[in-house]
């Protein structure tokens, strides 16, 4: 459009200027004190050189315009009163003057946003998400032919896609569910194979998806935690199980060792290491071997 304008007007200054030069005398009479004089007429130059400049300079917008860059990492559409011409690669491309070029990027693209999900069972809340994607470009015509501008398509095509994904895949999740061990990998591979479906019919690669953990209401937020007060208790009863079992083996492995026999090897061991001086004297009654037992010998040096 700016082509088209700066042309109308420099093209209308040029057949003017013509105009006023063609029809200027070529030549003008002055009386003075001294008599006539013929000088060329001024406004006959006047009207030659703004005729030249005018054309120059159509020229010169014409040749500036008939040129395009299109970057390393873009594709370039052109087109012409609105309507789609061809793609341009790389590189300074030749183009109609009038024509515009419109870039699209093929590098790594980054988007945020935050998404409103809603979980099974009742709650609500944020997801806040991050996807990296980039674009075909092979495809560049039916995007710009969508979207118009390549910034279009990260605001109309992959967040409104993005944000529908998260949502669909979480509504089947309880709170707990999404936050469990094992789940959240589980949700992120959902969220990026429904988002890839999206997105790759229109030239859309979907690079990488990163969820990290929503932000709940407090319906959702107190689901949760009876969930997690649950599986603690849980731990806890396993717990106090688990050493209850132990106990248990190590008094039958106590029991094992009580015989006859080892409660007299025992008692003859405390006998023979009594201390007196220590101690004092064993009590009169002592006896590892039942009221008929001869006395014990009691090694009184210790």
């Amino acid at each position: 459009m700016f082509y088209i304008v700066t042309a109308i007007v420099l093209a209308f200054v040029t057949v003017i200027s013509i105009l006023g030069w063609m029809m200027s005398p070529k030549e003008t009479v002055r009386k003075d004190a001294d008599g006539e004089h013929v000088h060329p007429s001024a406004t006959r130059k006047a009207a030659g050189l703004t005729a030249v400049s005018a054309l120059v300079l159509l020229l010169l917008v014409t040749a500036g315009t008939a040129l395009a860059r299109v970057g390393a990492r873009e594709v370039g559409i052109e087109t012409s009163l609105g309507k789609y011409s061809r793609t341009l690669q790389a590189g300074w491309q030749i183009k109609a003057p009038w024509a515009e070029v419109e870039t699209f990027s093929t590098q790594l693209q980054r988007s945020e946003m935050d998404a409103p999900i809603a979980f099974a069972g009742g709650g609500s809340g944020t997801q806040h998400m991050t996807v990296q994607w980039t674009i075909t470009g092979e495809q560049a015509q039916e995007l710009w032919s969508r979207y118009r501008q390549f910034e279009n398509v990260d605001g109309m095509l992959v967040q409104p896609a993005a944000r529908e994904a998260v949502a669909t895949v979480l509504a089947s999740y309880t709170p707990a569910e999404a936050r469990a061990e094992g789940k959240v990998e589980e949700v992120r591979e959902a969220v990026e194979k429904a988002l890839t479906e999206r997105l790759s019919p229109y030239g859309v690669q979907l690079d990488s998806v990163a969820l990290p953990p929503a932000a709940l209401d407090q319906t959702a937020q107190d689901a949760l935690n009876r969930v997690v007060e649950a599986e603690a208790n849980v731990d806890r009863a396993q717990s106090r199980l688990e050493q209850a079992r132990i106990d248990a083996e190590a008094d039958r492995e106590r029991n094992k060792n009580v015989t006859a026999e080892n409660l007299v090897l025992e008692c003859l061991t405390i006998t023979n290491n009594w201390n007196v001086e220590e101690n004092g004297p064993l009590p009169a009654t002592w006896n590892c071997f039942g009221g008929d037992a001869a006395d014990v010998l009691v090694n009184t040096n210790r």
